[in-house]
């Protein structure tokens, strides 16, 4: 099907809207096919939804079968009973091997992540805003390892959450910025300057 402008419009005129930007897009000036883009889209849906309906349907399963064990068996039997139904246990030494080769793959993560920030911080010559909150929150976790391994334990968690909320803001606004007009829209409304 060959649409037109005026049937399936990629700017609306009045405000000046780019809708090539959201996906608006006519699939034959692009040199494809117009069924290529709505298949793989409905592709990755179904994928969606038969995970999902997977998911919950395990999670149901569980529960009956939770449920009729307690039935069963009774609530105070319910977790010495439960282990003539559960599989056989591995070997200690594969237990061993996966939890050392586990702890490892942690810690060597964890660290990976970190250096990573520093990356974030320190990669560009121009010093902005969120490279110097990425420089404070690399130096936060230092200083925090060197005072006390409890302390550092305990603060892991609240520091990983702040850092995910931190770079998923950061990647939004950063993203937005691809749209047209968009540091207009920041700097009219929010006052955020175009260079920062």
């Amino acid at each position: 099907m060959n649409f037109y402008e005026s049937e399936l419009p990629t700017k609306v005129k009045s405000c000046g809207v780019n809708l090539e930007q959201v996906g608006f897009v006519h699939p034959q000036n692009n040199g494809s096919q117009p069924w290529m883009p709505l298949a793989v889209k409905t592709g990755f849906l179904c994928v969606f939804w038969v995970t999902c309906r997977q998911y919950f349907k395990e999670r149901t399963e569980n529960k009956i079968e939770s449920d009729l064990l307690r039935q069963i068996f009774g609530p105070q039997h319910f977790r010495s009973e439960r282990s003539l139904f559960e599989k056989p246990q591995a070997p200690r030494f594969v237990i061993f091997i996966f939890e050392s080769v586990s702890n490892f793959v942690a810690r060597i993560w964890m660290w990976l992540l970190i250096f990573l920030i520093f990356l974030c911080a320190m990669v560009d010559r121009a010093m902005t805003g969120f490279r110097i909150c990425y420089m404070s929150l690399f130096l936060l976790f230092l200083m925090v390892f060197q005072m006390s391994l409890q302390l550092w334990i305990k603060f892991l968690y609240g520091y990983w959450m702040f850092l995910i909320f931190y770079a998923m803001s950061i990647l939004t606004v950063i993203y937005t910025y691809q749209f047209d007009n968009f540091d207009y829209y920041w700097e009219q409304y929010l006052n955020v300057h175009p260079t920062l």
